[in-house]
This record gives C-alpha cells, structure tokens and sequence, in this order.
C-alpha cells in the first residue's frame, strides 16, 4: 500500500485566494500543510492525529509543492533507473530508497546523513546510503503502478484544489514543473 496524504492549512486557503502571481512568485512560492506519505502503514514524514487544533498542525508543517514536484521527479526517473533515494527536505538523514525490479518497488527508510557530496534531493546511486541504518520500515513491496497513479493522481487532485482556490496561482513559475508534467 502507498498512499498520499496532504491538507494545505485553512487560514492559508483564505490568503491565497487574494494573491496575484507576481506576490505569490515574489512572496509565498510555496503552498503549506500536513504531507506525508503513507507507505505500507507507515508514515514517512510524521503527520497528526485528525481532529486536532490547527495552532497544534502547523508544528507538522510541510512544504506540499516542493514534496509533489519532488516525488514527479521520481515517477519520471523510474523509467530509467531501478534505485532512487529521495531526500526528506525537512531534516538531514532521512531517505526514502526505492529499489526496482521489473513492475516492484521496494521502499525502505533510510537513516543517513550524507555530506557535501551529494548536492541533490534525489539519488539514484546506491553506492551513497550503503550502510545507512533502516528506518521504521524496510523492503516494503509496492506495485509500480500504484505508486506512480498514486503520484499522478494526487498531483492532479493538488492542482484542481489550488485552481479551485485562486487559479492564478498556477501561473506561477513555482508550478510550472508540475503542470508542464501533469501536461
């Protein structure tokens, strides 16, 4: 199982129904809230209980756009390699592997920080978490389809919340990636 979860903050939806492209651009170029993927029951990045109190779910702040254009990079370099870590953008060490075989990935949570060199969110060389210690889940199996129509499909979902919210706002330079990949 894998699967995405996000929720951009409430009061955030209201200020972003009043920008412009240019102040977004200049100002916000980032859209806020709870993300996390969910991978065979555990959450890669920590995400909070429901019914809590929105001052208490901004401790669980996320980078949603960063996160989506992040894991449309993956979905693309599936195609041409068979590892790929990707980078947790909130602390220094943890990784989500990805390691391909035929239509299966398995995915791993590695713990592991990695120096100057590696200037990337995204790996695809094993050779740099070779040792790395494993997280709360190792080798779990998911279908490569459903973890690219996973991706795909809330990327798309994503998009029509920011459109319906002030669609302005996707003529940013900030969403450019993604939407020339959701094409």
């Amino acid at each position: 199982m894998f699967e995405i979860k996000y929720e951009i903050f409430e009061d955030d939806v209201d200020e972003l129904r009043e920008l412009d492209v240019l102040t977004f651009d200049k100002e916000y170029n980032q859209i806020y809230g709870l993300f996390t993927l969910n991978v065979g029951g555990h959450n890669f990045i920590p995400y909070p209980p429901d019914n809590i109190p929105l001052s208490t779910k901004r401790i669980y702040s996320e980078l949603i756009l960063t996160h989506f254009k992040l894991l449309n990079d993956v979905v693309t370099l599936l195609d041409y390699h068979n590892y790929i870590a990707l980078k947790y953008i909130e602390n220094n060490s943890s990784w989500l592997e990805l390691k391909i075989k035929n239509d299966l990935i398995k995915v791993t949570k590695r713990d592991c920080e990695i120096g100057s060199s590696l200037n990337s969110l995204i790996c695809i060389e094993d050779k740099f978490l070779r040792g790395a210690m494993y997280g709360s889940f190792h080798d779990i199996p998911i279908i490569k389809e459903q973890f690219t129509n996973e991706i795909n499909n809330k990327t798309k979902m994503f998009i029509e919340e920011i459109k319906s919210i002030n669609p302005i706002i996707l003529k940013s330079i900030f969403f450019k990636s993604l939407l020339e990949r959701q094409g």
